[in-house]
């Protein structure tokens, strides 16, 4: 078993946070690029409400910056956000996975590695958003 310093710790763990920062830079780029498609996407619940209730389709801006911060910073950050989670807990996991050896104990928890915990995210994802929509009733 290959033994690592205190220094040597740290530096995996640098090199770990810069590759999953760059993983979410690189879903932020893509994210960027479908913009337009995810703000119809995300504000449809709203125009149909307002359909619904016989108010005009159109959603107003309070400020004159807040639909580009909305549109063009916000929600590709929170998407992502979300895209990048599995890298980001890849990466988590490949820095803990090699301490957690069957002699310490903490091997016994696999059911946080990264298979089953991004499939358990994909699957809570499509069965959240109904009551994600739900629960924002004004």
């Amino acid at each position: 078993m290959l033994r690592m310093s205190f220094l040597e710790h740290l530096q995996e763990l640098r090199m770990r946070i810069i590759r999953a920062l760059w993983g979410v830079a690189a879903a932020f780029a893509v994210s960027l690029t479908f913009s337009n498609e995810l703000w119809h996407f995300v504000s449809q619940p709203a125009v149909q409400a307002l359909k619904t209730l016989g108010y005009p389709q159109t959603l107003k801006q309070i400020t004159p910056m807040e639909s580009f911060n909305v549109i063009w910073f916000k929600l590709p950050v929170l998407c992502a956000i979300f895209l990048g989670s599995p890298w980001v807990l890849y990466q988590v996991w490949a820095f803990i996975a090699p301490g957690s050896t069957a002699r310490s104990g903490a091997g016994r928890y696999r059911l946080c590695s990264p298979p089953p915990a991004c499939s358990f995210r994909a699957a809570s994802s499509p069965t959240s958003w109904p009551f994600a929509m739900a629960s924002r009733s004004c």
